[in-house]
């Protein structure tokens, strides 16, 4: 989605979700994030800041997983040509297999004019949720085109769940607060 429409908020809310279904988590935030205060916590098994993260740092976090994992991207537009961009290609080429997921947040605009490397693979899947669309044309990002009724200003977390080139309208509900407070959005 566009800047300030809750993507951090969504990946939040998934990291939680897939954690309680038993799922470990490398978190990945090239820049400040909300997703950053998941480090330590159960189940999560790094987390990685800045660009400078590299392809062995992403796998060897994986590799230490007992079961299911998966990668949670904020910010992706930003790692599409640093070091742990080969890691992210790696879990979508492999990942069914060994149980691995990638999940990107980004904005819209970058994600879609992106034309290598792993947001072109990610693609592919023509599944994701796509918040705020602001254009019918933003669909094409996952392969969609939503009508005009769909589409427009919209509160933070609205969006569009996309599964399989079908999608839905959805809300993405505020994580619960953390000990150190409620959770900021953008």
């Amino acid at each position: 989605g566009p800047p300030r429409s809750g993507r951090s908020t969504a990946l939040l809310v998934m990291a939680g979700s897939l954690v309680d279904r038993g799922c470990e988590l490398v978190v990945v935030t090239p820049r400040q994030s909300p997703l950053r205060s998941l480090a330590g916590r159960p189940g999560v098994l790094g987390v990685l800041t800045g660009t400078l993260a590299g392809e062995r740092d992403v796998l060897s976090l994986l590799d230490s997983a007992l079961g299911p994992a998966a990668v949670l991207v904020d910010d992706a537009e930003l790692l599409v040509d640093a070091p742990a961009a080969a890691a992210f290609e790696t879990v979508l080429r492999d990942g069914r297999d060994g149980q691995r997921a990638l999940v990107l947040a980004g904005t819209t605009s970058e994600l879609a004019s992106g034309y290598r490397g792993f947001v072109v693979e990610a693609r592919k899947s023509r599944s994701g949720l796509l918040l705020t669309p602001e254009h019918p044309a933003d669909g094409e990002l996952l392969g969609i085109r939503p009508s005009r009724s769909a589409v427009g200003p919209a509160p933070k977390g609205r969006g569009l769940l996309v599964t399989r080139g079908e999608y839905r309208p959805v809300q993405v509900p505020l994580p619960p607060p953390t000990a150190s407070g409620p959770p900021a959005s953008r």
